[in-house]
């Protein structure tokens, strides 16, 4: 037959409390670990992976061409489209 012993509430709010800081030590251990695990596989992508060129990668903009004529039925067309856009957003 084994003891039985009650545990005062003062004994319970100890046991909380040390489990509540085991809880929160181990998630804080393990987003450490995280934050190093991502860092290292970040230096090493950029050490053995290099990135292209800015020049490569940054888009093109035509800016000395001056911008094109448009004819009279597509802009007709345009507003026509913008008047039926409005009317159907007015309802």
């Amino acid at each position: 037959m084994g003891i039985e012993q009650e545990m005062t509430s003062t004994e319970l709010l100890v046991e909380g409390v040390e489990l509540m800081l085991l809880g929160i030590g181990t998630v804080f251990v393990f987003l450490i670990m995280l934050v190093g695990c991502i860092t290292a596989m970040s230096r090493l992508v950029t050490r053995y992976i290099p990135e292209k060129s800015a020049e490569v990668a940054a888009p093109r903009h035509m800016a000395s061409a001056p911008p094109a004529e448009v004819d009279q039925q597509t802009l007709i067309a345009i507003g026509e489209a913008i008047r039926r856009h409005r009317a159907r957003q007015a309802h």
